[in-house]
């Protein structure tokens, strides 16, 4: 039970370690390297590039009004281009990134006709060229359950979620790069004129969601869908759709 008197189903220990995982982004660049190494011994002939890619996300979901569940998840894959001694390029991926994923795709880009045109191939100096999310550490379980209980509709059907993408580059050259990126939305069930319609708001941290999107509307005969140009740290969010119709 929380201070509220509010039951909280999940392990609290899972969503820290997601969160510790989402911050120690570095770690799958490390996996990259590895990855990248075991792909070079299976195509020696080959210039080879590598992209891997993981998704963390935790989201925590009220469905009836004293009850709050987390759901955690992960997903992760890679890609291959190669390009061979005649020139020829080719690409494949696969899901996962374990040695075995990496086999699938090679054998996919290393088979085939090809593409037989230039195409561009950075290089590098094997030096990290990182591009990282400017908003820090993704919020934690306990952060997403504080926004969902004060700023969620009562009584409604609502979730908020994180989630953190890394990506990384490692390819022939000595290219060496890692991108972070990072988004928390919430969707809420309100009512609309009359009718429960959900609502969505997103953002880059929970500060950028705006509450507001997430209101009761009265007014009956507006369309429930609008993207408006907000504050210009808001991606976007949902309102009536009238004016973005009438937008040129």
């Amino acid at each position: 039970m929380t201070a509220q008197g509010k039951s909280i189903h999940w392990a609290r220990s899972a969503s820290d370690g997601l969160r510790a995982e989402c911050n120690a982004s570095n770690r799958l660049l490390e996996t990259a390297e590895r990855l990248f190494a075991s792909a070079k011994a299976g195509a020696p002939r080959h210039r080879v590039e590598l992209y891997v890619r993981a998704t963390i996300r935790v989201r925590v979901r009220r469905e009836v009004p004293d009850v709050t569940i987390l759901d955690t998840g992960r997903d992760e894959g890679l890609a291959v281009r190669t390009q061979d001694e005649h020139g020829r390029v080719r690409f494949a991926a696969a899901s996962g990134t374990e040695p075995a994923s990496v086999r699938v795709a090679l054998g996919g880009a290393t088979t085939g006709p090809g593409i037989g045109i230039a195409l561009p191939w950075q290089t590098g100096a094997w030096a990290i060229q990182a591009d990282r999310s400017a908003s820090g550490s993704p919020p934690g379980s306990e952060d997403l359950e504080r926004w969902l209980r004060e700023f969620a509709p009562a009584g409604s059907p609502a979730w908020v979620e994180s989630g953190r993408t890394v990506e990384t580059l490692v390819a022939d050259g000595g290219l060496l790069a890692i991108r972070t990126r990072d988004r928390v939305w919430a969707v809420a069930t309100v009512d609309w004129a009359g009718e429960e319609r959900a609502r969505i708001v997103a953002g880059r941290t929970l500060d950028h969601l705006d509450p507001a999107g997430l209101a009761p509307f009265r007014h009956p005969g507006a369309s429930p869908i609008e993207v408006r140009d907000a504050p210009r740290h808001l991606p976007w969010i949902a309102e009536p759709a009238e004016r973005a119709m009438r937008a040129p």
